[in-house]
């Protein structure tokens, strides 16, 4: 007989003459299911040596180093962070290579001999030597 691609035959024994009949067939099927499940609990029980709870129960190598979790934020040029400080009419003004300090607007460069000015659109002047970016 077969099940689920598996081929079952009955042992009927030495002495048996002729056909096995379901009930022996039905037989073999719960032996072989109770071997699987035999074998199902041996195997869960070498897992239980190693694994609980997701965790992995092996021991760790003395001198491991665990680099994988480990992060160090770069330090150099192109990643450093705006620095806390910055306010209304604050900029940041060149420190070092990749580093900037606020300033206050009255340190502000000029560009090509004029002022720099920011604010209010409707404080703005009308200094031509001023150059004006409004908000």
């Amino acid at each position: 007989m077969i099940i689920n691609q598996r081929k079952f035959s009955a042992n009927v024994g030495d002495s048996s003459v002729g056909n096995a009949g379901p009930d022996a067939i039905e037989q073999d099927i719960d032996n072989l299911l109770a071997n699987d499940q035999e074998l199902l609990g041996q195997i869960n029980d070498l897992d239980a040596d190693k694994v609980d709870n997701s965790r992995v129960l092996t021991d760790v190598p003395e001198n491991a180093k665990f680099t994988d979790t480990v992060y160090t934020h770069p330090t150099t040029a192109g990643y450093k962070h705006i620095p806390s400080g910055g306010a209304a009419n604050r900029y940041l003004k060149y420190s070092a290579n990749g580093t900037a300090v606020w300033s206050d607007l009255g340190d502000a460069p000029s560009v090509n001999g004029k002022s720099i000015w920011t604010g209010e659109e409707e404080d703005r002047g009308t200094d031509e030597d001023t150059i004006y970016f409004c908000y």
